[in-house]
């Protein structure tokens, strides 16, 4: 069984990560570890997870007894905090497990997707559930089969992907940068872009995710501008 690395990166989602983060500790799958990391938030990040029982702490890294919290002091951006966690667990790890701060993912998400990673297929992804915050309105989000020339145009593949450590280290950047760091938007989409260059992605019919919309998410908070020279920057860096 592979060992697996669930990876929540977040900064000022107080409100949403301690659900993020008990639905990665309540996966089904047992060779799974969790690291949080904290991107300069302004709140006490320890504060928010002393509920968690005691921890060891060694410079920024503090070991609590079921997960694994990196504090940035400083802000580094979306894809230079996931590189982090991901620098830290990458030699007892066979994937990552990418949940943003503000997702649930459904307990058998784990369970449901490692099967389909083998030597060919190097990122699988699964269809979700978008909730409104406001209104409290759910919708099912259908995602499209891989289709790499869909992907030219449009991310299909969702974020909270399951990714193969074979496939990070075959487009890896350097020692410690796997997400492309100076992209503050459509950091996933760059590396989808660039692992279908080498690999499979494979598309599982399932909804494992519950996605929330809301004011903080990106789409509300980064500009137009920036998006748009992200989006021509993810697709030029491949």
């Amino acid at each position: 069984m592979q060992n697996i690395t669930t990876i929540i990166a977040h900064k000022d989602y107080n409100d949403y990560l301690l659900d993020a983060l008990n639905s990665a500790l309540e996966q089904t799958y047992m060779n799974h570890q969790v690291c949080v990391i904290d991107d300069g938030s302004k709140e006490n990040p320890i504060e928010l997870l002393s509920s968690y029982g005691p921890f060891t702490q060694v410079d920024n890294i503090y070991q609590f007894n079921r997960f694994t919290l990196i504090v940035n002091k400083e802000s580094v951006g979306p894809a230079k905090a996931r590189n982090i966690g991901i620098k830290h667990f990458y030699e007892i790890s066979d994937a990552f497990h990418i949940l943003d701060a503000d997702d649930i993912a459904y307990p058998e998400k784990l369970m449901v997707m490692y099967p389909y990673l083998d030597d060919n297929v190097g990122v699988v992804y699964a269809d979700y559930c978008i909730l409104d915050v406001d209104t409290n309105v759910s919708k099912m989000e259908f995602k499209h089969n891989f289709d790499n020339f869909i992907l030219q145009n449009n991310c299909i593949v969702h974020s909270g992907a399951l990714i193969s450590k074979r496939a990070l280290e075959s487009v890896k950047i350097s020692n410690d940068e796997w997400y492309l760091n100076k992209l503050r938007t459509c950091e996933d989409y760059n590396l989808w872009l660039r692992i279908a260059k080498k690999y499979i992605i494979y598309h599982v019919s399932y909804f494992l995710t519950k996605v929330r919309e809301h004011q903080q998410n990106s789409t509300n908070t980064v500009n137009q501008q920036r998006w748009a020279q992200d989006i021509q920057t993810a697709r030029s860096n491949q």
